[in-house]
């Protein structure tokens, strides 16, 4: 037979059946574990995708964080981290397979005096993981005439009526 092969971003676009009917249910990518149609075995591989490794990671190494300007940011830190991990999956694969928690905090309060602010903290702790990181901040203001409150109709009653 000559069948064309589809490469994986066009099996991707493909629907469940129109794949069960050209033969890739029994290809090593689908199992037919649902009656509706067919579930990827990539499901399993959502469960534990980068994201959730990243944050396993960093969850679990941020108990060993040792200095005290460290331990000050790392839950600010560790909190920008798992932000940019469910931003960029290629980002949480740097944390997975990148240093420890514990050396980023490290390289993060590296020649910090007194203080740092938040987004060169985090500035660094993504170029730690990730080389070439960038890291922008946005900031709104939205000014609105202040709302008075207007007053509840009531009973307006004249003295004078009553004489």
């Amino acid at each position: 037979m000559s069948e064309k092969r589809l490469s994986r971003s066009e099996q991707r676009a493909k629907p469940g059946a129109e794949r069960k009917a050209q033969g890739g249910a029994g290809g090593p990518e689908w199992v037919s574990a649902q009656s509706d149609g067919l579930e990827p075995r990539c499901e399993q591989a959502r469960r534990d995708s980068w994201y959730e490794q990243a944050a396993k990671r960093l969850k679990d190494e941020s108990k060993n964080i040792k200095g005290s300007k460290e331990n000050a940011m790392k839950s600010e830190v560790w909190a920008a981290l798992l932000e940019f991990s469910q931003q960029s999956e290629e980002f949480a694969q740097a944390v997975v397979q990148g240093g420890s928690f514990q050396d980023c905090m490290a390289a993060v309060a590296k020649g910090v005096g007194g203080s740092i602010s938040d987004l060169e903290a985090y500035r660094r702790a993504a170029a730690f993981y990730f080389d070439g990181a960038k890291v922008e901040f946005q900031m709104k203001i939205q000014l609105e005439p202040a709302k008075t409150e207007t007053p509840e109709p009531g009973i307006l009653i004249d003295l004078s009526d009553f004489f």
